[in-house]
């Protein structure tokens, strides 16, 4: 059975800052997981490609993911983790808020090398490993 995860930016930007292809390490779990996006991670990953063939090919790779939208209803989850954070002292990155109101709202972990995301409750998160 797959497993649902929502990959968010630190882990393939990390990936790629190391001259790795995030894509093609990811393309080799598909069998034991299903991918998820959301525009936050294309557009963090996206507008650091040097190149417009970089950029494309990184557009291509986010379009086999399935895409979270950001809607109405994620922007009120949002202002409410902010909000319950913000109570025990916690201030997270908005950006970083929405990815995991995102993979919340369609089952996922999220996969990151980000610590911030174990205060989302009931988040699961995944480290990679590599």
């Amino acid at each position: 059975m797959e497993e649902s995860v929502l990959i968010d930016s630190s882990f393939l930007i990390k990936r790629l800052r190391a001259g790795l292809d995030p894509f093609t390490e990811l393309a080799a779990e598909d069998d034991r997981y299903e991918f998820y996006t959301c525009g936050v991670v294309i557009t963090e990953v996206c507008r650091g490609m040097t190149s417009r063939r970089l950029y494309e090919r990184a557009r291509e790779n986010f379009a086999v993911m399935c895409w979270v939208p950001t809607t109405d209803a994620i922007w009120e989850e949002v202002s409410e983790l902010a909000w319950t954070l913000a109570r025990i002292g916690v201030t997270m990155q908005v950006t970083d808020m929405i990815i995991a109101v995102s993979a919340l709202s369609v089952d996922a972990a999220v996969w990151t090398f980000d610590s911030d995301f174990h205060y989302v409750p009931d988040l699961r998160v995944v480290t990679p490993l590599k």
